[in-house]
């Protein structure tokens, strides 16, 4: 799926599995919480199970104090994981991802992203 809104194309997305160890490009996914069905995140990757492993740990993560990986950390705690679903795979990531992020922000969603450019530069056309 390439285009659409986020919950179209989550509706019609595969879920990343253990099975998904690399995708022949950059894989753009979303995070949804299990307990409430949100999408949480949106974010790219190579190999989509380890990416999902690296979020959910403490060791050796340089990033566990980011929203994401609290968020993470607490499903895990909660004895829950998040669903990982495959939006598009791609060769450009950085416009394929910033396309899903503001499509999310724009479909309201409450993501807990954090990029360095601000979320209106990633809404303008």
């Amino acid at each position: 799926m390439v285009h659409g809104s986020i919950a179209e194309a989550i509706k019609a997305a595969d879920v990343v599995t253990s099975d998904d160890a690399g995708v022949g490009g950059w894989l753009i996914y979303a995070l949804i919480d299990p307990r409430d069905g949100r999408v949480r995140y949106v974010g790219k990757t190579r190999t989509p199970w380890a990416r999902l492993c690296g979020h959910s740990s403490k060791r050796g993560n340089k990033n566990v104090g980011r929203p994401v990986c609290r968020w993470l950390l607490e499903l895990n705690k909660a004895g829950h994981r998040p669903f990982m679903f495959k939006l598009e795979v791609t060769q450009d990531w950085d416009v394929a991802e910033r396309r899903w992020i503001a499509d999310a922000h724009r479909s309201g969603c409450d993501l807990m992203n954090v990029r360095k450019r601000s979320v209106s530069a990633m809404l303008a056309p």
